[in-house]
């Protein structure tokens, strides 16, 4: 990304320079220019994205474990002999999700 912009930053500067009076020219910008300007926002935004990330896949994995735990908690019912209204009731699982995971057929 930072390749792109300095190269985005020298094309629009050296089209500039062209319309200079003559004689006259625009100062040579180095990469470092750039890579200084572009990095902090570059960091930033990486390390936004990288918090981000961790908390979704912290809030998928809650999910995931509630789901796990909702399955064993209907498959021990079954077991029982409780009838299935009650477990769709107790869990929250749909008689379709206990079809899904085995717990019924």
């Amino acid at each position: 990304m930072i390749a792109l912009l300095q190269e985005m930053y020298y094309v629009r500067y050296s089209n500039f320079e062209k319309q200079l009076p003559e004689g006259i020219k625009m100062p040579k910008v180095y990469e470092a220019d750039i890579t200084d300007l572009v990095k902090p926002h570059y960091e930033k935004g990486l390390q936004e994205g990288i918090q981000k990330g961790k908390l979704e896949g912290k809030l998928e994995g809650l999910q995931e474990g509630q789901l796990k735990a909702k399955i064993e908690t209907a498959k021990k019912l079954v077991k029982k002999g409780i009838d299935i209204n009650i477990i769709i009731e107790a869990t929250g699982l749909s008689k379709k999700e206990l079809k899904k995971y085995g717990i019924i057929k």
